[in-house]
């Protein structure tokens, strides 16, 4: 039988260690038979990029490379960066809806997610690579 300790990460709400560039992570959509894939660009990123919460973002996944590129639209043919309802910390996030079956194509499961490192940033444009 192994030992398995816990035991606590950090003091307060918020978590300990370094934000990722971009997270990607899955969630439930009412109803329960869809999911969104949700995309959080950092805070660095976002001033890095000079994006605004409220710009229009449309993403891209390239499976093979394992790589996620997102650019910012002038038309509303993206979905919307929002702060989730954070009044500080500068992440935007941007979500879209999916099939359950599709998960596995963008290297999720259900409720769970992956971090991903800035590899490029063009003028509107960031890729990233899955850590």
């Amino acid at each position: 039988m192994a030992v398995i300790e816990l035991f606590r990460k950090s003091r307060g709400g918020k978590a300990s260690g370094p934000k990722s560039d971009l997270r990607v992570y899955s969630t439930t959509e009412s109803g329960g038979n869809r999911y969104s894939i949700g995309i959080r660009v950092s805070a660095d990123v976002m001033k890095r990029m000079r994006w605004l919460v409220g710009d229009y973002v449309r993403a891209s996944f390239d499976d093979t490379t394992m790589e996620w590129s997102l650019r910012r639209v002038a038309d509303e043919s993206g979905n919307r960066l929002s702060s989730q309802g954070r009044k500080t910390g500068g992440d935007g996030t941007v979500r879209f809806a999916v099939d359950a079956d599709d998960l596995k194509r963008f290297g999720l499961a259900p409720h769970a997610g992956y971090d991903c490192a800035l590899v490029s940033a063009g003028n509107d444009s960031a890729c990233f690579k899955m850590c």
